[in-house]
């Protein structure tokens, strides 16, 4: 198998000649999807923001995408082109200061006003995740009182339900969803719909009254906090086992939809680099074994985009990974822990580099390669977090980063 060694993983060392072969994997992709194995590992965010160094530098990149809230991108993306204070990220968005991100918002800030401030962010999830409807509520509730305020006093009505459900993550929302009564559920989820297709149906009455732009933004944060309520119900069937199959594809399905609201809201000629767990940017659906999860994002940017979409796996042949173990006394309602591992089991991509001794450098396999066709087709899984997805990965990704060594994230706050 043809591995290519990465000189350095650190975004500020300027060597560029090592990444060539992922600019040729790439080529006129207008998205680039960064994974990873594992959320918590400084080692991925470095080299992540190294490619994105690069393909801003050389490929004209100017979109830094992550898996963090729609609403709450909005907010985020004034500080990283400058606003506030480099010390105050926490005013702006307490889960990029607290979840891991703080290092590389703060490194992204600085690259881009080095270089203009011309550089774009975009949130493509879900608010918070799931923890929360409150980001998206609360700017179209403030929206509604301009172009629509009897329904501005109808959803006035149900944001005290709203706040009901707002956490830190998803793990806390479902509990405090399972306390909602059943009339306050629907209530929520039908009031929310409603004022949705009143949104779509007066469309050409509310633009007139603000602008195009504004109105786009509403409803895709009334989107947001809809498709939220769909996710916390399907986690609370799950645990019943009453559920619908592959609920959880709802979720990926939003965030694909960011992906292509944000592209029709951009400059013509821009291109996103995209920073998602490899689970969603794989193209392959999700499987543990023969057990299908989800639809990944990936799976419908395929479809949306087709040869325009590349996304690149990263993993580790390291020995331990963070974990999440459930904790209901955690204030995120999971604990973060160094995970040990058994040595990559077999079938795995990271059992073939082991193998073939290229697990002692940062590399990128181009899974395009026809000269490594043989060898990808042994290979029936890769890493995710302690456990293993099963698909084939030259389907799955266009590339795949593997490092040697990883740590954990010291700037998580909880």
């Amino acid at each position: 198998m043809e591995v290519h060694n990465l000189m350095t993983i650190n975004p500020d060392d300027k060597v560029n000649d090592d990444l060539n072969t992922i600019e040729r994997v790439i080529g006129a992709s207008r998205v680039v999807a960064l994974g990873e194995s594992s959320h918590f590992v400084d080692e991925f965010w470095k080299v992540r923001q190294r490619i994105f160094r690069y393909l801003y530098e050389h490929g004209g990149f100017n979109v830094f995408a992550m898996e963090f809230g729609f609403p709450e991108g909005f907010q985020l993306a004034k500080w990283i082109k400058g606003e506030g204070e480099l010390n105050k990220l926490e005013e702006y968005s307490q889960a990029a200061a607290k979840w891991g991100a703080a290092k590389t918002m703060k490194w992204l800030r600085q690259f881009n006003l080095e270089n203009g401030s011309d550089i774009q962010f975009a949130g493509i999830d879900i608010p918070e995740a799931g923890g929360t409807i409150m980001p998206a509520l609360e700017p179209v509730y403030e929206y509604t009182l301009k172009v629509d305020p009897q329904v501005g006093e109808t959803l006035k009505s149900v944001l005290g339900l709203g706040g009901h459900l707002s956490s830190l993550s998803s793990a806390k929302s479902i509990i405090k969803w399972n306390a909602l009564s059943k009339n306050d559920q629907d209530k929520l989820y039908a009031t929310l719909n409603r004022i949705y297709l009143r949104f779509k149906a007066f469309e050409s009455e509310y633009v007139p009254l603000t602008n195009q732009y504004s109105f786009d933004v509403a409803i895709r944060q009334l989107e947001s906090a809809i498709h939220t309520i769909y996710i916390l119900q399907a986690m609370s069937e799950m645990t019943t086992g009453t559920g619908f199959p592959t609920d959880m594809s709802i979720r990926e399905y939003f965030m694909a939809n960011s992906i292509i609201w944000h592209l029709n809201h951009l400059e013509p000629n821009s291109r996103i680099v995209l920073f998602s767990h490899n689970n969603h940017i794989q193209r392959t659906p999700v499987k543990y074994g023969d057990y299908l999860t989800a639809y990944p994002m990936g799976y419908y940017l395929n479809k949306y985009l087709r040869d325009k979409y590349c996304p690149i796996g990263i993993t580790t042949t390291d020995n331990h990974t963070p974990d999440m173990d459930l904790d209901s006394n955690s204030p995120v309602g999971f604990n973060v822990v160094d995970k040990m591992l058994e040595k990559p089991i077999e079938g795995s991509f990271e059992n073939e580099l082991v193998k073939n001794k290229y697990d002692k450098n940062a590399s990128f396999t181009d899974l395009k390669n026809e000269n490594n066709k043989s060898e990808l087709e042994k290979i029936n899984c890769i890493r995710s977090q302690s456990a293993y997805v099963t698909t084939k990965i030259d389907e799955a990704f266009d590339g795949i980063i593997s490092l040697p060594k990883i740590t954990l994230d010291e700037t998580i706050g909880f």
